[in-house]
């Protein structure tokens, strides 16, 4: 029996894995306020992390620092990085849930609520336990996941994709 159910996951999580990849994607219900025209297409609970200290810039519409999008479209979940981003290199910030919209990821919680706008983003790099974004203003965070930071880290190159 344990078989059995084992493949099912597997088979689900790859179906999951195909629609993200070549259907629509599917509108969360939130709780949150967005934009006009802004639409949530994942949710789950973090923590978040910020990396303080050199910061990359914006200048002249160039990205400095060596920092390339790091977004493909033939991301292949099997592609995350096999080790996991050391904590101590970050500080926590907080736990809640981060959405995930075709705009920004928000981060909300009890105490404070963070966002970054796609548009802003330098790079993403998923790792086994999350994914490190760098941004162009502010702290860049690093979102650290319990589970699931695949299906969150192909639904963000996707939408990175379609910017």
């Amino acid at each position: 029996m344990a078989h059995d159910s084992i493949s099912k996951a597997d088979f689900d999580r790859y179906r999951m894995y195909w629609r993200i990849r070549n259907s629509r994607l599917e509108a969360w219900p939130v709780t949150i306020n967005l934009q006009r025209g802004e639409i949530c297409h994942f949710s789950c609970p973090v923590k978040w992390l910020e990396q303080e200290g050199s910061k990359p810039t914006y200048e002249g519409g160039h990205r400095s620092h060596g920092f390339q999008l790091h977004y493909t479209r033939d991301f292949e979940p099997s592609r995350l990085d096999t080790y996991s981003l050391p904590n101590h290199e970050y500080k926590y910030a907080g736990h809640g849930t981060a959405y995930l919209t075709n705009r920004r990821v928000i981060f909300t919680s009890s105490t404070f609520n963070r966002q970054a706008v796609l548009s802003e983003m330098l790079a993403i790099t998923p790792y086994l336990n999350g994914i490190d974004l760098k941004v162009t203003t502010g702290n860049s965070p690093f979102l650290n996941f319990d589970q699931n930071v695949d299906l969150f880290a192909m639904t963000l190159n996707r939408l990175m994709a379609e910017q």
